[in-house]
């Protein structure tokens, strides 16, 4: 059954989710187990997560969105190669020693 984990009023069928951040533009879900959790990022950076119970075939969402700590940005490397990102070859070679 469709779950709406942008509402924060509970329905019959729906439980609530507060404080989801309107904003959000970017989403990522991951399950292991009997966990199952969605974050959310807004165009500030912000990232926003929620918790889900995995009950056989069924998720139940019944928790707020909570903000998580704020990523710090990548920085890449480049090449002046044509523009192109070509990555930082002087970290070619075997990965696991």
């Amino acid at each position: 059954m469709w779950q709406d984990l942008t509402n924060t009023t509970a329905t019959m069928t729906d439980p609530a989710n507060p404080n989801y951040p309107a904003d959000a533009c970017g989403i990522s879900i991951e399950a292991q187990g009997n966990d199952a959790f969605v974050k959310v990022i807004t165009p500030a950076g912000a990232v926003w997560q929620t918790h889900g119970d995995i009950m056989g075939g069924t998720f139940v969402w019944d928790e707020p969105w909570v903000q998580q700590t704020t990523p710090t940005p990548v920085m890449l490397r480049s090449s002046a190669y044509k523009g192109e990102f070509k990555g930082d070859l002087s970290l070619r070679g075997t990965v696991n020693r």
